[in-house]
């Protein structure tokens, strides 16, 4: 028969095993997923995926190599002068981590490497510390010569360091409108290529489409890829969640009042931007405006960059939209309006207007951080209240829905538990 005491024992060694367990399964759930960014910093950048490029080698030699690279999808250069290379970047750790480069290497027409006539390029020469938060990067390469057809793009990491890249775009300078890398924001996965042991290039997720990912003569080093979900909010804690209940009439989220206008006076050149995406489950089309005004009344834009901008069906993920606005001399004030129709939805986020001579930040609550005080009219459910500086409104028949969305941290360390009954 077993006594009390020693039935307290075995609950008290049942206990400590399951704390050991799942101190063990936390530790290696952190090991392997590397420790999550904070909650201000979003894991990706664009879309719904990025790639993590984590060098564990333990040579700091360039050799063993290894990289992520473009090798197999190299970008057809034919005829062009200069392209433009842009990208955003983050580290993959808590702390800065070290680029080796982000190279651009020619090649000729048969694809034949031309780095020993041509020599190649180093994006980050001279500035290859790669900080926490998300950064803009961008570079030029000269076409060194019309016998250069094709350019191969790689990252390299530094040994012991980890870096997550995202929304890389390859211009011509001459035209810019149109992406010459296939699948920049890592949207695409499965159908890239891995050169080297299994053991040493580790892609548990598969390789980016067009993509190669290599380690070779001894390196090692794991590609992943970031994100899977679509997150409520792009920056900051808050989002703003725009929904058209009931078609007719009028709608809009704006600044379309003369109590919330932007003023703009003495400002040469404005960059605007903003964070949008659906808020359905399949694109949308949706209509914004630039509306300016002068001391006394609206004016006709002479060109509506924000319809510009949203000429395209609005994406599932969130996508980053941004223009630049010349005021005519007699624009004083300015306004912008987004609206959808019924049923459809969006949400966006992280507004801003800067003037770009100063950099100064012009816009009130463009990030919608604060809620409350904004102005709500007529048929509008908003649980919330408005984003103060803003305006929500349906008349003449039309219906629609505000809300305030939250950030949704990671949960770091998260500890799984195992129960078995005896």
């Amino acid at each position: 028969m077993r006594t009390k005491k020693g039935f307290t024992l075995i609950k008290m060694l049942i206990v400590v095993a399951m704390f050991e367990l799942a101190a063990w399964e936390t530790t290696n759930f952190a090991a392997a997923q590397g420790p999550p960014p904070t909650a201000d910093i979003p894991l990706i950048h664009d879309g719904l995926y990025a790639a993590k490029v984590t060098n564990i080698s333990e040579s700091v030699a360039f050799m063993p190599d290894t990289g992520f690279d473009t090798n197999d999808a190299k970008i057809d250069v034919t005829g062009l002068a200069t392209v433009n290379v842009s990208w955003w970047m983050r580290s993959g750790t808590e702390t800065d981590s070290t680029l080796f480069s982000v190279g651009i290497a020619p090649f000729d027409s048969d694809q034949e490497w031309l780095g020993p006539t041509y020599g190649q390029s180093n994006l980050v020469a001279g500035d290859n510390i790669v900080g926490t938060d998300w950064e803009f990067r961008s570079g030029e390469y000269v076409i060194p010569d019309p016998e250069v057809i094709y350019i191969n793009l790689d990252i390299r990491v530094m040994p012991g360091d980890s870096v997550v890249v995202d929304d890389f775009k390859i211009v011509d300078t001459a035209a810019p409108g149109v992406n010459l890398l296939a699948n920049g924001s890592f949207e695409d996965w499965g159908a890239g290529t891995v050169a080297g042991a299994a053991a040493d290039a580790v892609a548990d997720n598969g390789v980016a489409d067009s993509w190669r990912f290599f380690a070779v003569a001894g390196a090692q080093a794991v590609l992943e890829r970031v994100g899977g979900t679509v997150t409520n909010v792009q920056e900051g804690q808050y989002s703003a969640k725009v929904t058209r209940t009931k078609g007719g009439g009028d709608s809009a989220f704006d600044k379309d009042d003369p109590e919330l206008l932007t003023d703009i006076a003495g400002i040469a050149e404005m960059e605007f931007s903003f964070w949008m995406r659906s808020g359905t489950g399949a694109p949308v089309t949706v209509a914004g405006q630039l509306q300016p005004w002068t001391d006394t009344d609206r004016k006709n834009p002479s060109v509506d960059v924000v319809k510009l901008l949203l000429a395209d069906p609005v994406p599932v993920t969130w996508k980053y939209y941004t223009t630049t606005y010349t005021p005519d001399e007699d624009v004083i004030l300015v306004s912008f309006r987004f609206n959808v129709s019924a049923p459809d939805a969006f949400v966006i986020d992280g507004l801003t207007l800067i003037d770009t001579a100063t950099g100064t930040e012009i816009m009130p609550n463009g990030g919608l951080e604060t809620w409350g005080g904004g102005k709500v009219l007529d048929d509008v459910v908003a649980p919330d209240g408005g984003p103060d500086h803003w305006r929500m409104f349906a008349v003449s028949g039309a219906g629609a829905m505000i809300e305030r969305l939250e950030r949704q941290p990671p949960i770091p360390n998260a500890v799984k538990w195992n129960w078995t009954v005896f």
